[in-house]
């Protein structure tokens, strides 16, 4: 990769929005795919990142038809999860036979989406650290971290992965290049079936939610079940990861997770790919996942309830 790579960024919301916005700021060649209010406000305005590392304010292309950005060598996939497929299908126009997809989204389960309707070798796994949202249309608000991980799913490092890498580092991306990003991606999900639904459903920030006890324990018994169902799937999780990722997270300031956020502005959340793929995998291995089926069921009837 280099810095004539043409990027489509699909998904401009709080994750898509930073790293796209950092890419362009950088000065390259970077195509955002977004819709509605947010698309017509940085087609306007450009779009602008309020972040507690330093705001900036950068003009960018957008729009909302795939076939007037054509083919790219880079997609960064931030969609919602339950929006994979069809947005997949939706981006057959920005893909090429050697174009890379990085899907930067929550659950382990995107990538065999993207991958069956795009080509599974065109796909590498992502996650990313970050507390960001959209603030406004047009305007991104990062409060928290703001690194990412990228890999092989078949593990190890490749050429392209370290072109990737390089590119993201000289645009001012905290980047890695992982050995073993599948491994990588179940980390996350410990972080994210722990915190996203418990502080959508008491309405706290993951700050309020930790102070206090009873709630703690919660969290840390859902990331527990999360350890062991990756474990059945052959995924080995440090056993002191849950109580090493709430002490981690108690440092990274002001959080507000986007099942929070989607919750508070009447949105779907993603449960189905969180707590629901634990509870879901957990019934498959014949391992009891109790807290999770109890936070994907309360989260799944508000979902039903906003149809």
């Amino acid at each position: 990769m280099n810095a004539k790579a043409k990027i489509a960024v699909v998904g401009a919301g709080g994750v898509g929005g930073y790293f796209g916005g950092l890419l362009a700021k950088a000065g390259l060649d970077v195509f955002f795919l977004a819709r509605g209010e947010h698309l017509k406000a940085i087609k306007k305005n450009g779009l602008k990142v309020e972040s507690y590392r330093g705001d900036f304010d950068v003009k960018v292309k957008a729009g909302n038809d795939p076939a007037m950005i054509g083919l790219c060598d880079i997609v960064l996939f931030c969609v919602k999860s339950f929006d994979t497929e069809s947005m997949a299908e939706r981006i057959k126009p920005l893909v090429g036979q050697s174009t890379v997809i990085i899907s930067f989204q929550n659950g382990v389960e995107n990538e065999e989406i993207i991958g069956n309707v795009l080509g599974s070798e065109k796909v590498m796994g992502g996650v990313a650290f970050i507390g960001s949202r959209i603030k406004a249309p047009g305007v991104i608000l990062h409060t928290a971290a703001g690194s990412m991980t990228f890999g092989e799913l078949e593990g190890g490092t490749s050429e392209r992965g370290r072109g990737l890498l390089k590119l993201f580092e000289n645009a001012g991306i905290e980047a890695i290049l992982s050995e073993n990003i599948k491994k990588a991606m179940w980390q996350k999900m410990v972080w994210n079936c722990g915190f996203n639904a418990i502080t959508a459903l008491s309405g706290s920030s993951v700050s309020q939610l930790l102070s206090v006890a009873e709630a703690r324990q919660v969290v840390k018994d859902a990331m527990d079940e999360v350890l062991s169902v990756a474990k059945g799937l052959g995924v080995a999780l440090r056993e002191d990861l849950p109580g090493k990722t709430i002490t981690h997270t108690e440092k990274q300031g002001e959080i507000r997770t986007s099942m929070l956020v989607d919750l508070e502005n009447g949105r779907k959340v993603e449960i189905e790919a969180l707590n629901g793929a634990v509870s879901r995998l957990g019934k498959k291995l014949g391992m009891p996942t109790p807290v999770n089926d109890t936070l994907y069921a309360a989260l799944k009837a508000i979902n039903k309830m906003r149809e």
